[in-house]
């Protein structure tokens, strides 16, 4: 082996003939390009890693190659890594036969917060074992700093006995802010745990819990919101749960209704307050159910299976799975398998096991309706309902994904649905939106196509009386918009992106408007976001009219657009064309191309200078603004987004049929 992360420039390292030039960062370009002209003559290929470098190249006249020319695709990496994944043995760790790496799985391979991703590792590894496998190099120089990738080159050279070079410094403040934010999420979620729990103490004190008579008590497990919505039958706008509000003011009289929620995106404190003090349902937080002596048996039983994960870790069959193509990657992916593994996170799942077991102990629900995606403390909850014989119904949130572990299952994981725990824990039925949905469920994830059942959204049943309920003057009066200027209101979806890249799309937008002329720009932040504003206020080539989550519902600020702009995989996006407007799908970098864009019901739009003509196109031409109407209604036929204003009641018969009390025959349900 030669010289690695040796400075090129001053080891005077007689080079091979075959070198590969890997670069992932613009900023290492001039190194690179001065590296590749010293060497001319030689075999010498250049690959940009990604498309800032690929942009940065071309303007350079230097020849170069990308991930396409050697067949790989974003889809065709998410699809081998999560194969990958797919195929690890499931760790043999059991809470009461219930394997709790059901708990773990999707937030282990998703891990951003703390270390690397699972995925993001997997995913360049396939990436640059294909690129070294065809290339056959003798000697690899990267010029980057990019800690993960560094050492998956420098791993792959090494397995493979290729020379390697690289010209940065190792960033070892990198490595220890990994360690201190993974300890922080750890104790942060347990400090939010108790606060939440002390903060529902002392709201007892001062509001008296509701009570019900009736006989049977239907249970809410969704994520805490609680936000402005506009009432179905009055029209007016008022304070209430924008995903379950007409499915609770329809079955409260026949159901004791208890609403229990999780925090979603902040504490969650304010939300518990206004619920509990509404009038309509029982409301409870998840952590409601914990106390000192879960907290302590948790805590000790994890300390015992962490024991035994130490075992398992030693064993080299644990190793030889974390490995590909045989590059070993345990030495990449051991710190995120620790911290999922770790004493602190299993007390965490072992609590919320316990948690679930006390809620249906204490409120004997009917059956539990999930709303929304939450892996771990969801699963949990399916977990003690399968084993309590209490049936629980999933109604789908946003647009899934093809490749979330969540959804993507080996048969064997499914089985046929039955109470065993061993298997994964699911859902007795899914309510979801759309015939897309029931695809990736069914094919991808395995689940018995007998429960997947098309029903629609209920929260889309407003936009099929947008006339009435959703007036247009109105919003822009509330918000002091000038209704003589076209408006473009931008549903940003930034908590997903890096600091760098929200400056990069708020520079774009920004220009974009400036430049257009009559124009004026509204901004409906996702919840998920710091309500503040902050990164948006701090450009100051533009005050657009910023709404939070607390504002107008974003049903109203859809109606009152003229175009409407989205990051990425964002269900606004479906709601914008189920209401017949234009939509600009922004997203500068190699992510997977929304289903909305590829069927051409919205504009994509991946460089910058693109945005300021697709802008001008929906206000002014004809034909294409013709173009993406009619593609709108073909994806909403195909897609199945049918906005009959009657999902709410196709979700409360299903509710209805599975609690005992059918009603109907059935016909409305669509498989």
């Amino acid at each position: 082996m030669g010289t690695s992360r040796t400075d090129f420039f001053k080891t005077g390292v007689n080079l091979p003939e075959k070198i590969l030039v890997m670069i992932d960062d613009p900023n290492m370009l001039d190194r690179a390009i001065a590296f590749t002209c010293e060497e001319t003559g030689k075999d010498l290929t250049l690959v940009a890693l990604n498309k800032d470098v690929k942009n940065r190249l071309k303007g350079k006249n230097q020849s170069f190659k990308t991930a396409k020319d050697y067949g790989l695709s974003t889809e065709l990496l998410k699809e081998e890594g999560l194969s990958w994944f797919r195929s690890l043995a499931h760790i043999d760790l059991k809470y009461e036969d219930i394997l709790l790496w059901w708990l773990v799985e999707q937030p282990l391979y998703f891990s951003k917060f703390a270390y690397p991703s699972v995925m993001n590792i997997i995913m360049q590894t396939i990436m640059f074992n294909r690129i070294i496998e065809t290339e056959k190099p003798t000697i690899i120089y990267y010029p980057g700093n990019n800690l993960t990738d560094l050492a998956i080159i420098e791993l792959i050279c090494k397995t493979v006995n290729i020379d390697f070079i690289n010209t940065a410094s190792r960033q070892i403040r990198g490595e220890i802010q990994h360690r201190i934010r993974a300890l922080a999420y750890i104790w942060g979620q347990w400090f939010r745990i108790f606060l939440r729990k002390t903060y529902w103490l002392l709201l007892n004190l001062k509001y008296k819990p509701l009570s019900f008579n009736n006989i049977k008590n239907l249970l809410l497990f969704s994520p805490a919101v609680w936000t402005n919505i506009r009432d179905l039958n009055s029209g007016e706008l008022r304070k209430g749960d924008p995903h379950l509000n007409e499915i609770i003011v329809q079955l409260k009289n026949e159901y004791r209704i208890t609403g229990v929620d999780v925090p979603s995106g902040d504490w969650g404190l304010k939300i518990m307050r206004n619920k509990i003090h509404q009038q309509q349902f029982i409301f409870k937080p998840f952590e409601s159910y914990i106390s000192l002596k879960t907290f302590l048996k948790a805590f000790k039983t994890a300390g015992k299976l962490h024991g035994e994960y130490n075992k398992l870790q030693s064993l080299k069959g644990l190793k030889k799975h974390l490995s590909y193509n045989g590059i070993p990657l345990y030495s990449l992916l051991e710190a995120n398998f620790s911290l999922f593994f770790s004493s602190g996170y299993l007390a965490m799942m072992l609590a919320y096991i316990e948690l679930a077991k006390r809620m249906i102990s204490e409120e004997r629900p009917s059956a539990i309706i999930h709303y929304g995606d939450l892996p771990d403390c969801g699963r949990a909850v399916f977990a003690i309902s399968k084993t309590s014989n209490i049936p629980s119904i999933l109604l789908q949130h946003g647009l899934y994904d093809n490749y979330s572990p969540y959804f993507n299952h080996l048969k064997s994981d499914i089985g046929d649905n039955s109470r065993s725990n061993i298997c994964c824990p699911i859902p007795d039925k899914f309510a979801i939106s759309d015939s897309y949905t029931r695809n990736i469920l069914v094919k991808r994830g395995n689940f018995p196509e007998s429960d997947v059942i098309i029903t629609g959204q209920p929260r889309y049943d407003i936009m099929a009386y947008p006339g009435t309920l959703l007036d247009k003057q109105r919003t822009l009066k509330t918000l002091n918009l000038d209704p003589e200027k076209k408006l473009v209101a931008w549903m940003t979806a930034t908590h997903g992106y890096s600091r760098r890249e929200n400056e990069r799309y708020i520079s774009c937008v920004y220009g974009a408007i400036n430049s257009l002329g009559n124009t004026q720009l509204l901004i409906k932040l996702h919840p998920g976001e710091n309500q503040k504003a902050l990164l948006y206020r701090k450009n100051k080539t533009l005050k657009p009219t910023i709404v939070n989550k607390y504002s107008l519902t974003t049903f109203e600020l859809l109606n009152a657009a003229d175009v409407i702009i989205t990051n990425g995989y964002c269900s606004t996006s479906i709601e914008a064309i189920i209401l017949n407007k234009p939509v600009i799908n922004l997203d500068f970098s190699d992510n997977l191309i929304p289903p909305y864009v590829s069927f051409g019901a919205s504009i994509g739009i991946f460089k910058e200078e693109s945005l300021i003509p697709s802008m001008k196109d929906t206000f002014n031409n004809e034909n294409i603004c013709k173009d993406l109407t009619i593609a709108r209604k073909k994806f909403i036929n195909e897609f199945g987004y049918e906005n009959d204003g009657k999902a709410t009641q196709r979700v409360i018969d299903l509710i209805i049929e599975m609690t005992g009390n059918i009603k109907g025959d059935g016909d409305e349900y669509r498989k």
